[in-house]
């Protein structure tokens, strides 16, 4: 019956009603040889639960994808301002005559910037730990001199550095979203292996016909159990329509020999 061309969603909604309470659960139970098989039949339900069938796996890699382009353009706007602040304090300790002024310049920007332009080139996580040790330690002394640097629009340096240095918490909530999201999708059973859970699935309704046939059920309680089950076969195009209806227990169920 349970035969390897039924999905995975019509497992699901043939053994949820089985181990529904509410559902067909008590009459399962009701039968002495299946009292048994129910544990592992509710553990082959789970399994194939795991997949969330044929959506999680691209539900979440699409919010990964889109974390990851967030991520990627707020790693541009990292190194425009990275090169424009290391650019401009540079240029203008080149321009001034006064060796303390350029002293204080070249060294502003090589506390903002240890590595220089290469800070560009470090993982988002490095660049997040730079970012907040630029807030913590960098910003309170250097203040004073980044408001002297006019630019467009009437803003300072200290505006572009403020804005630069608030990029870190946007990398560490994206990165933190995005590696959640990873272990999400890690969780999810491999997509090789919904076959395996299916022939799980297989197995364990093969049992519960063969119970059924070495003790029979009432016809009305087994075309409650099994009509559902049948109907799908049907639809599936394996069994012939309505001739073989009464024969439910009569043949057990195909299990495949090989698992994929």
């Amino acid at each position: 019956m349970a035969r390897r061309d039924l999905s995975a969603e019509a497992m699901l909604a043939l053994s949820g009603p089985w181990l529904n309470p509410d559902g067909e659960l008590a009459l399962l139970q009701s039968h002495p040889l299946n009292v048994a098989v129910i544990p592992l039949l509710e553990r082959a339900h789970n399994d194939l639960l795991r997949f969330d069938v044929s959506n999680a796996r691209t539900e979440v890699e699409l919010r990964i994808a889109d974390l990851t382009a967030r991520l990627t353009r707020v790693d541009a706007d990292h190194d425009r301002l990275a090169r424009g602040i290391h650019g401009l304090l540079t240029s203008l300790a080149e321009l001034s005559d006064e060796p303390d002024d350029r002293e204080l310049l070249l060294s502003t920007r090589d506390a903002l910037l240890p590595l220089g332009l290469r800070e560009t080139q470090r993982t988002y996580l490095e660049q997040t730990g730079n970012l907040e040790r630029v807030r913590q330690h960098v910003l309170p002394r250097a203040v004073p001199i980044l408001r002297t640097v006019s630019l467009a629009g009437g803003r300072t340096l200290e505006d572009a550095v403020l804005g630069w240095s608030s990029l870190g918490g946007e990398f560490e909530t994206l990165g933190h979203s995005r590696r959640t999201l990873q272990a999400e999708l890690d969780a999810l059973t491999p997509e090789g292996n919904v076959q395996q859970a299916r022939n799980v699935w297989i197995r364990v309704v093969n049992a519960m016909l063969s119970n059924v046939n070495l003790v029979p059920m009432s016809p009305a309680d087994e075309d409650r159990l099994f009509g559902p089950l049948r109907e799908a076969e049907d639809k599936a195009g394996d069994v012939p329509p309505a001739a073989t209806r009464r024969a439910v227990v009569s043949t057990p169920v195909t299990t495949p020999t090989t698992e994929s």
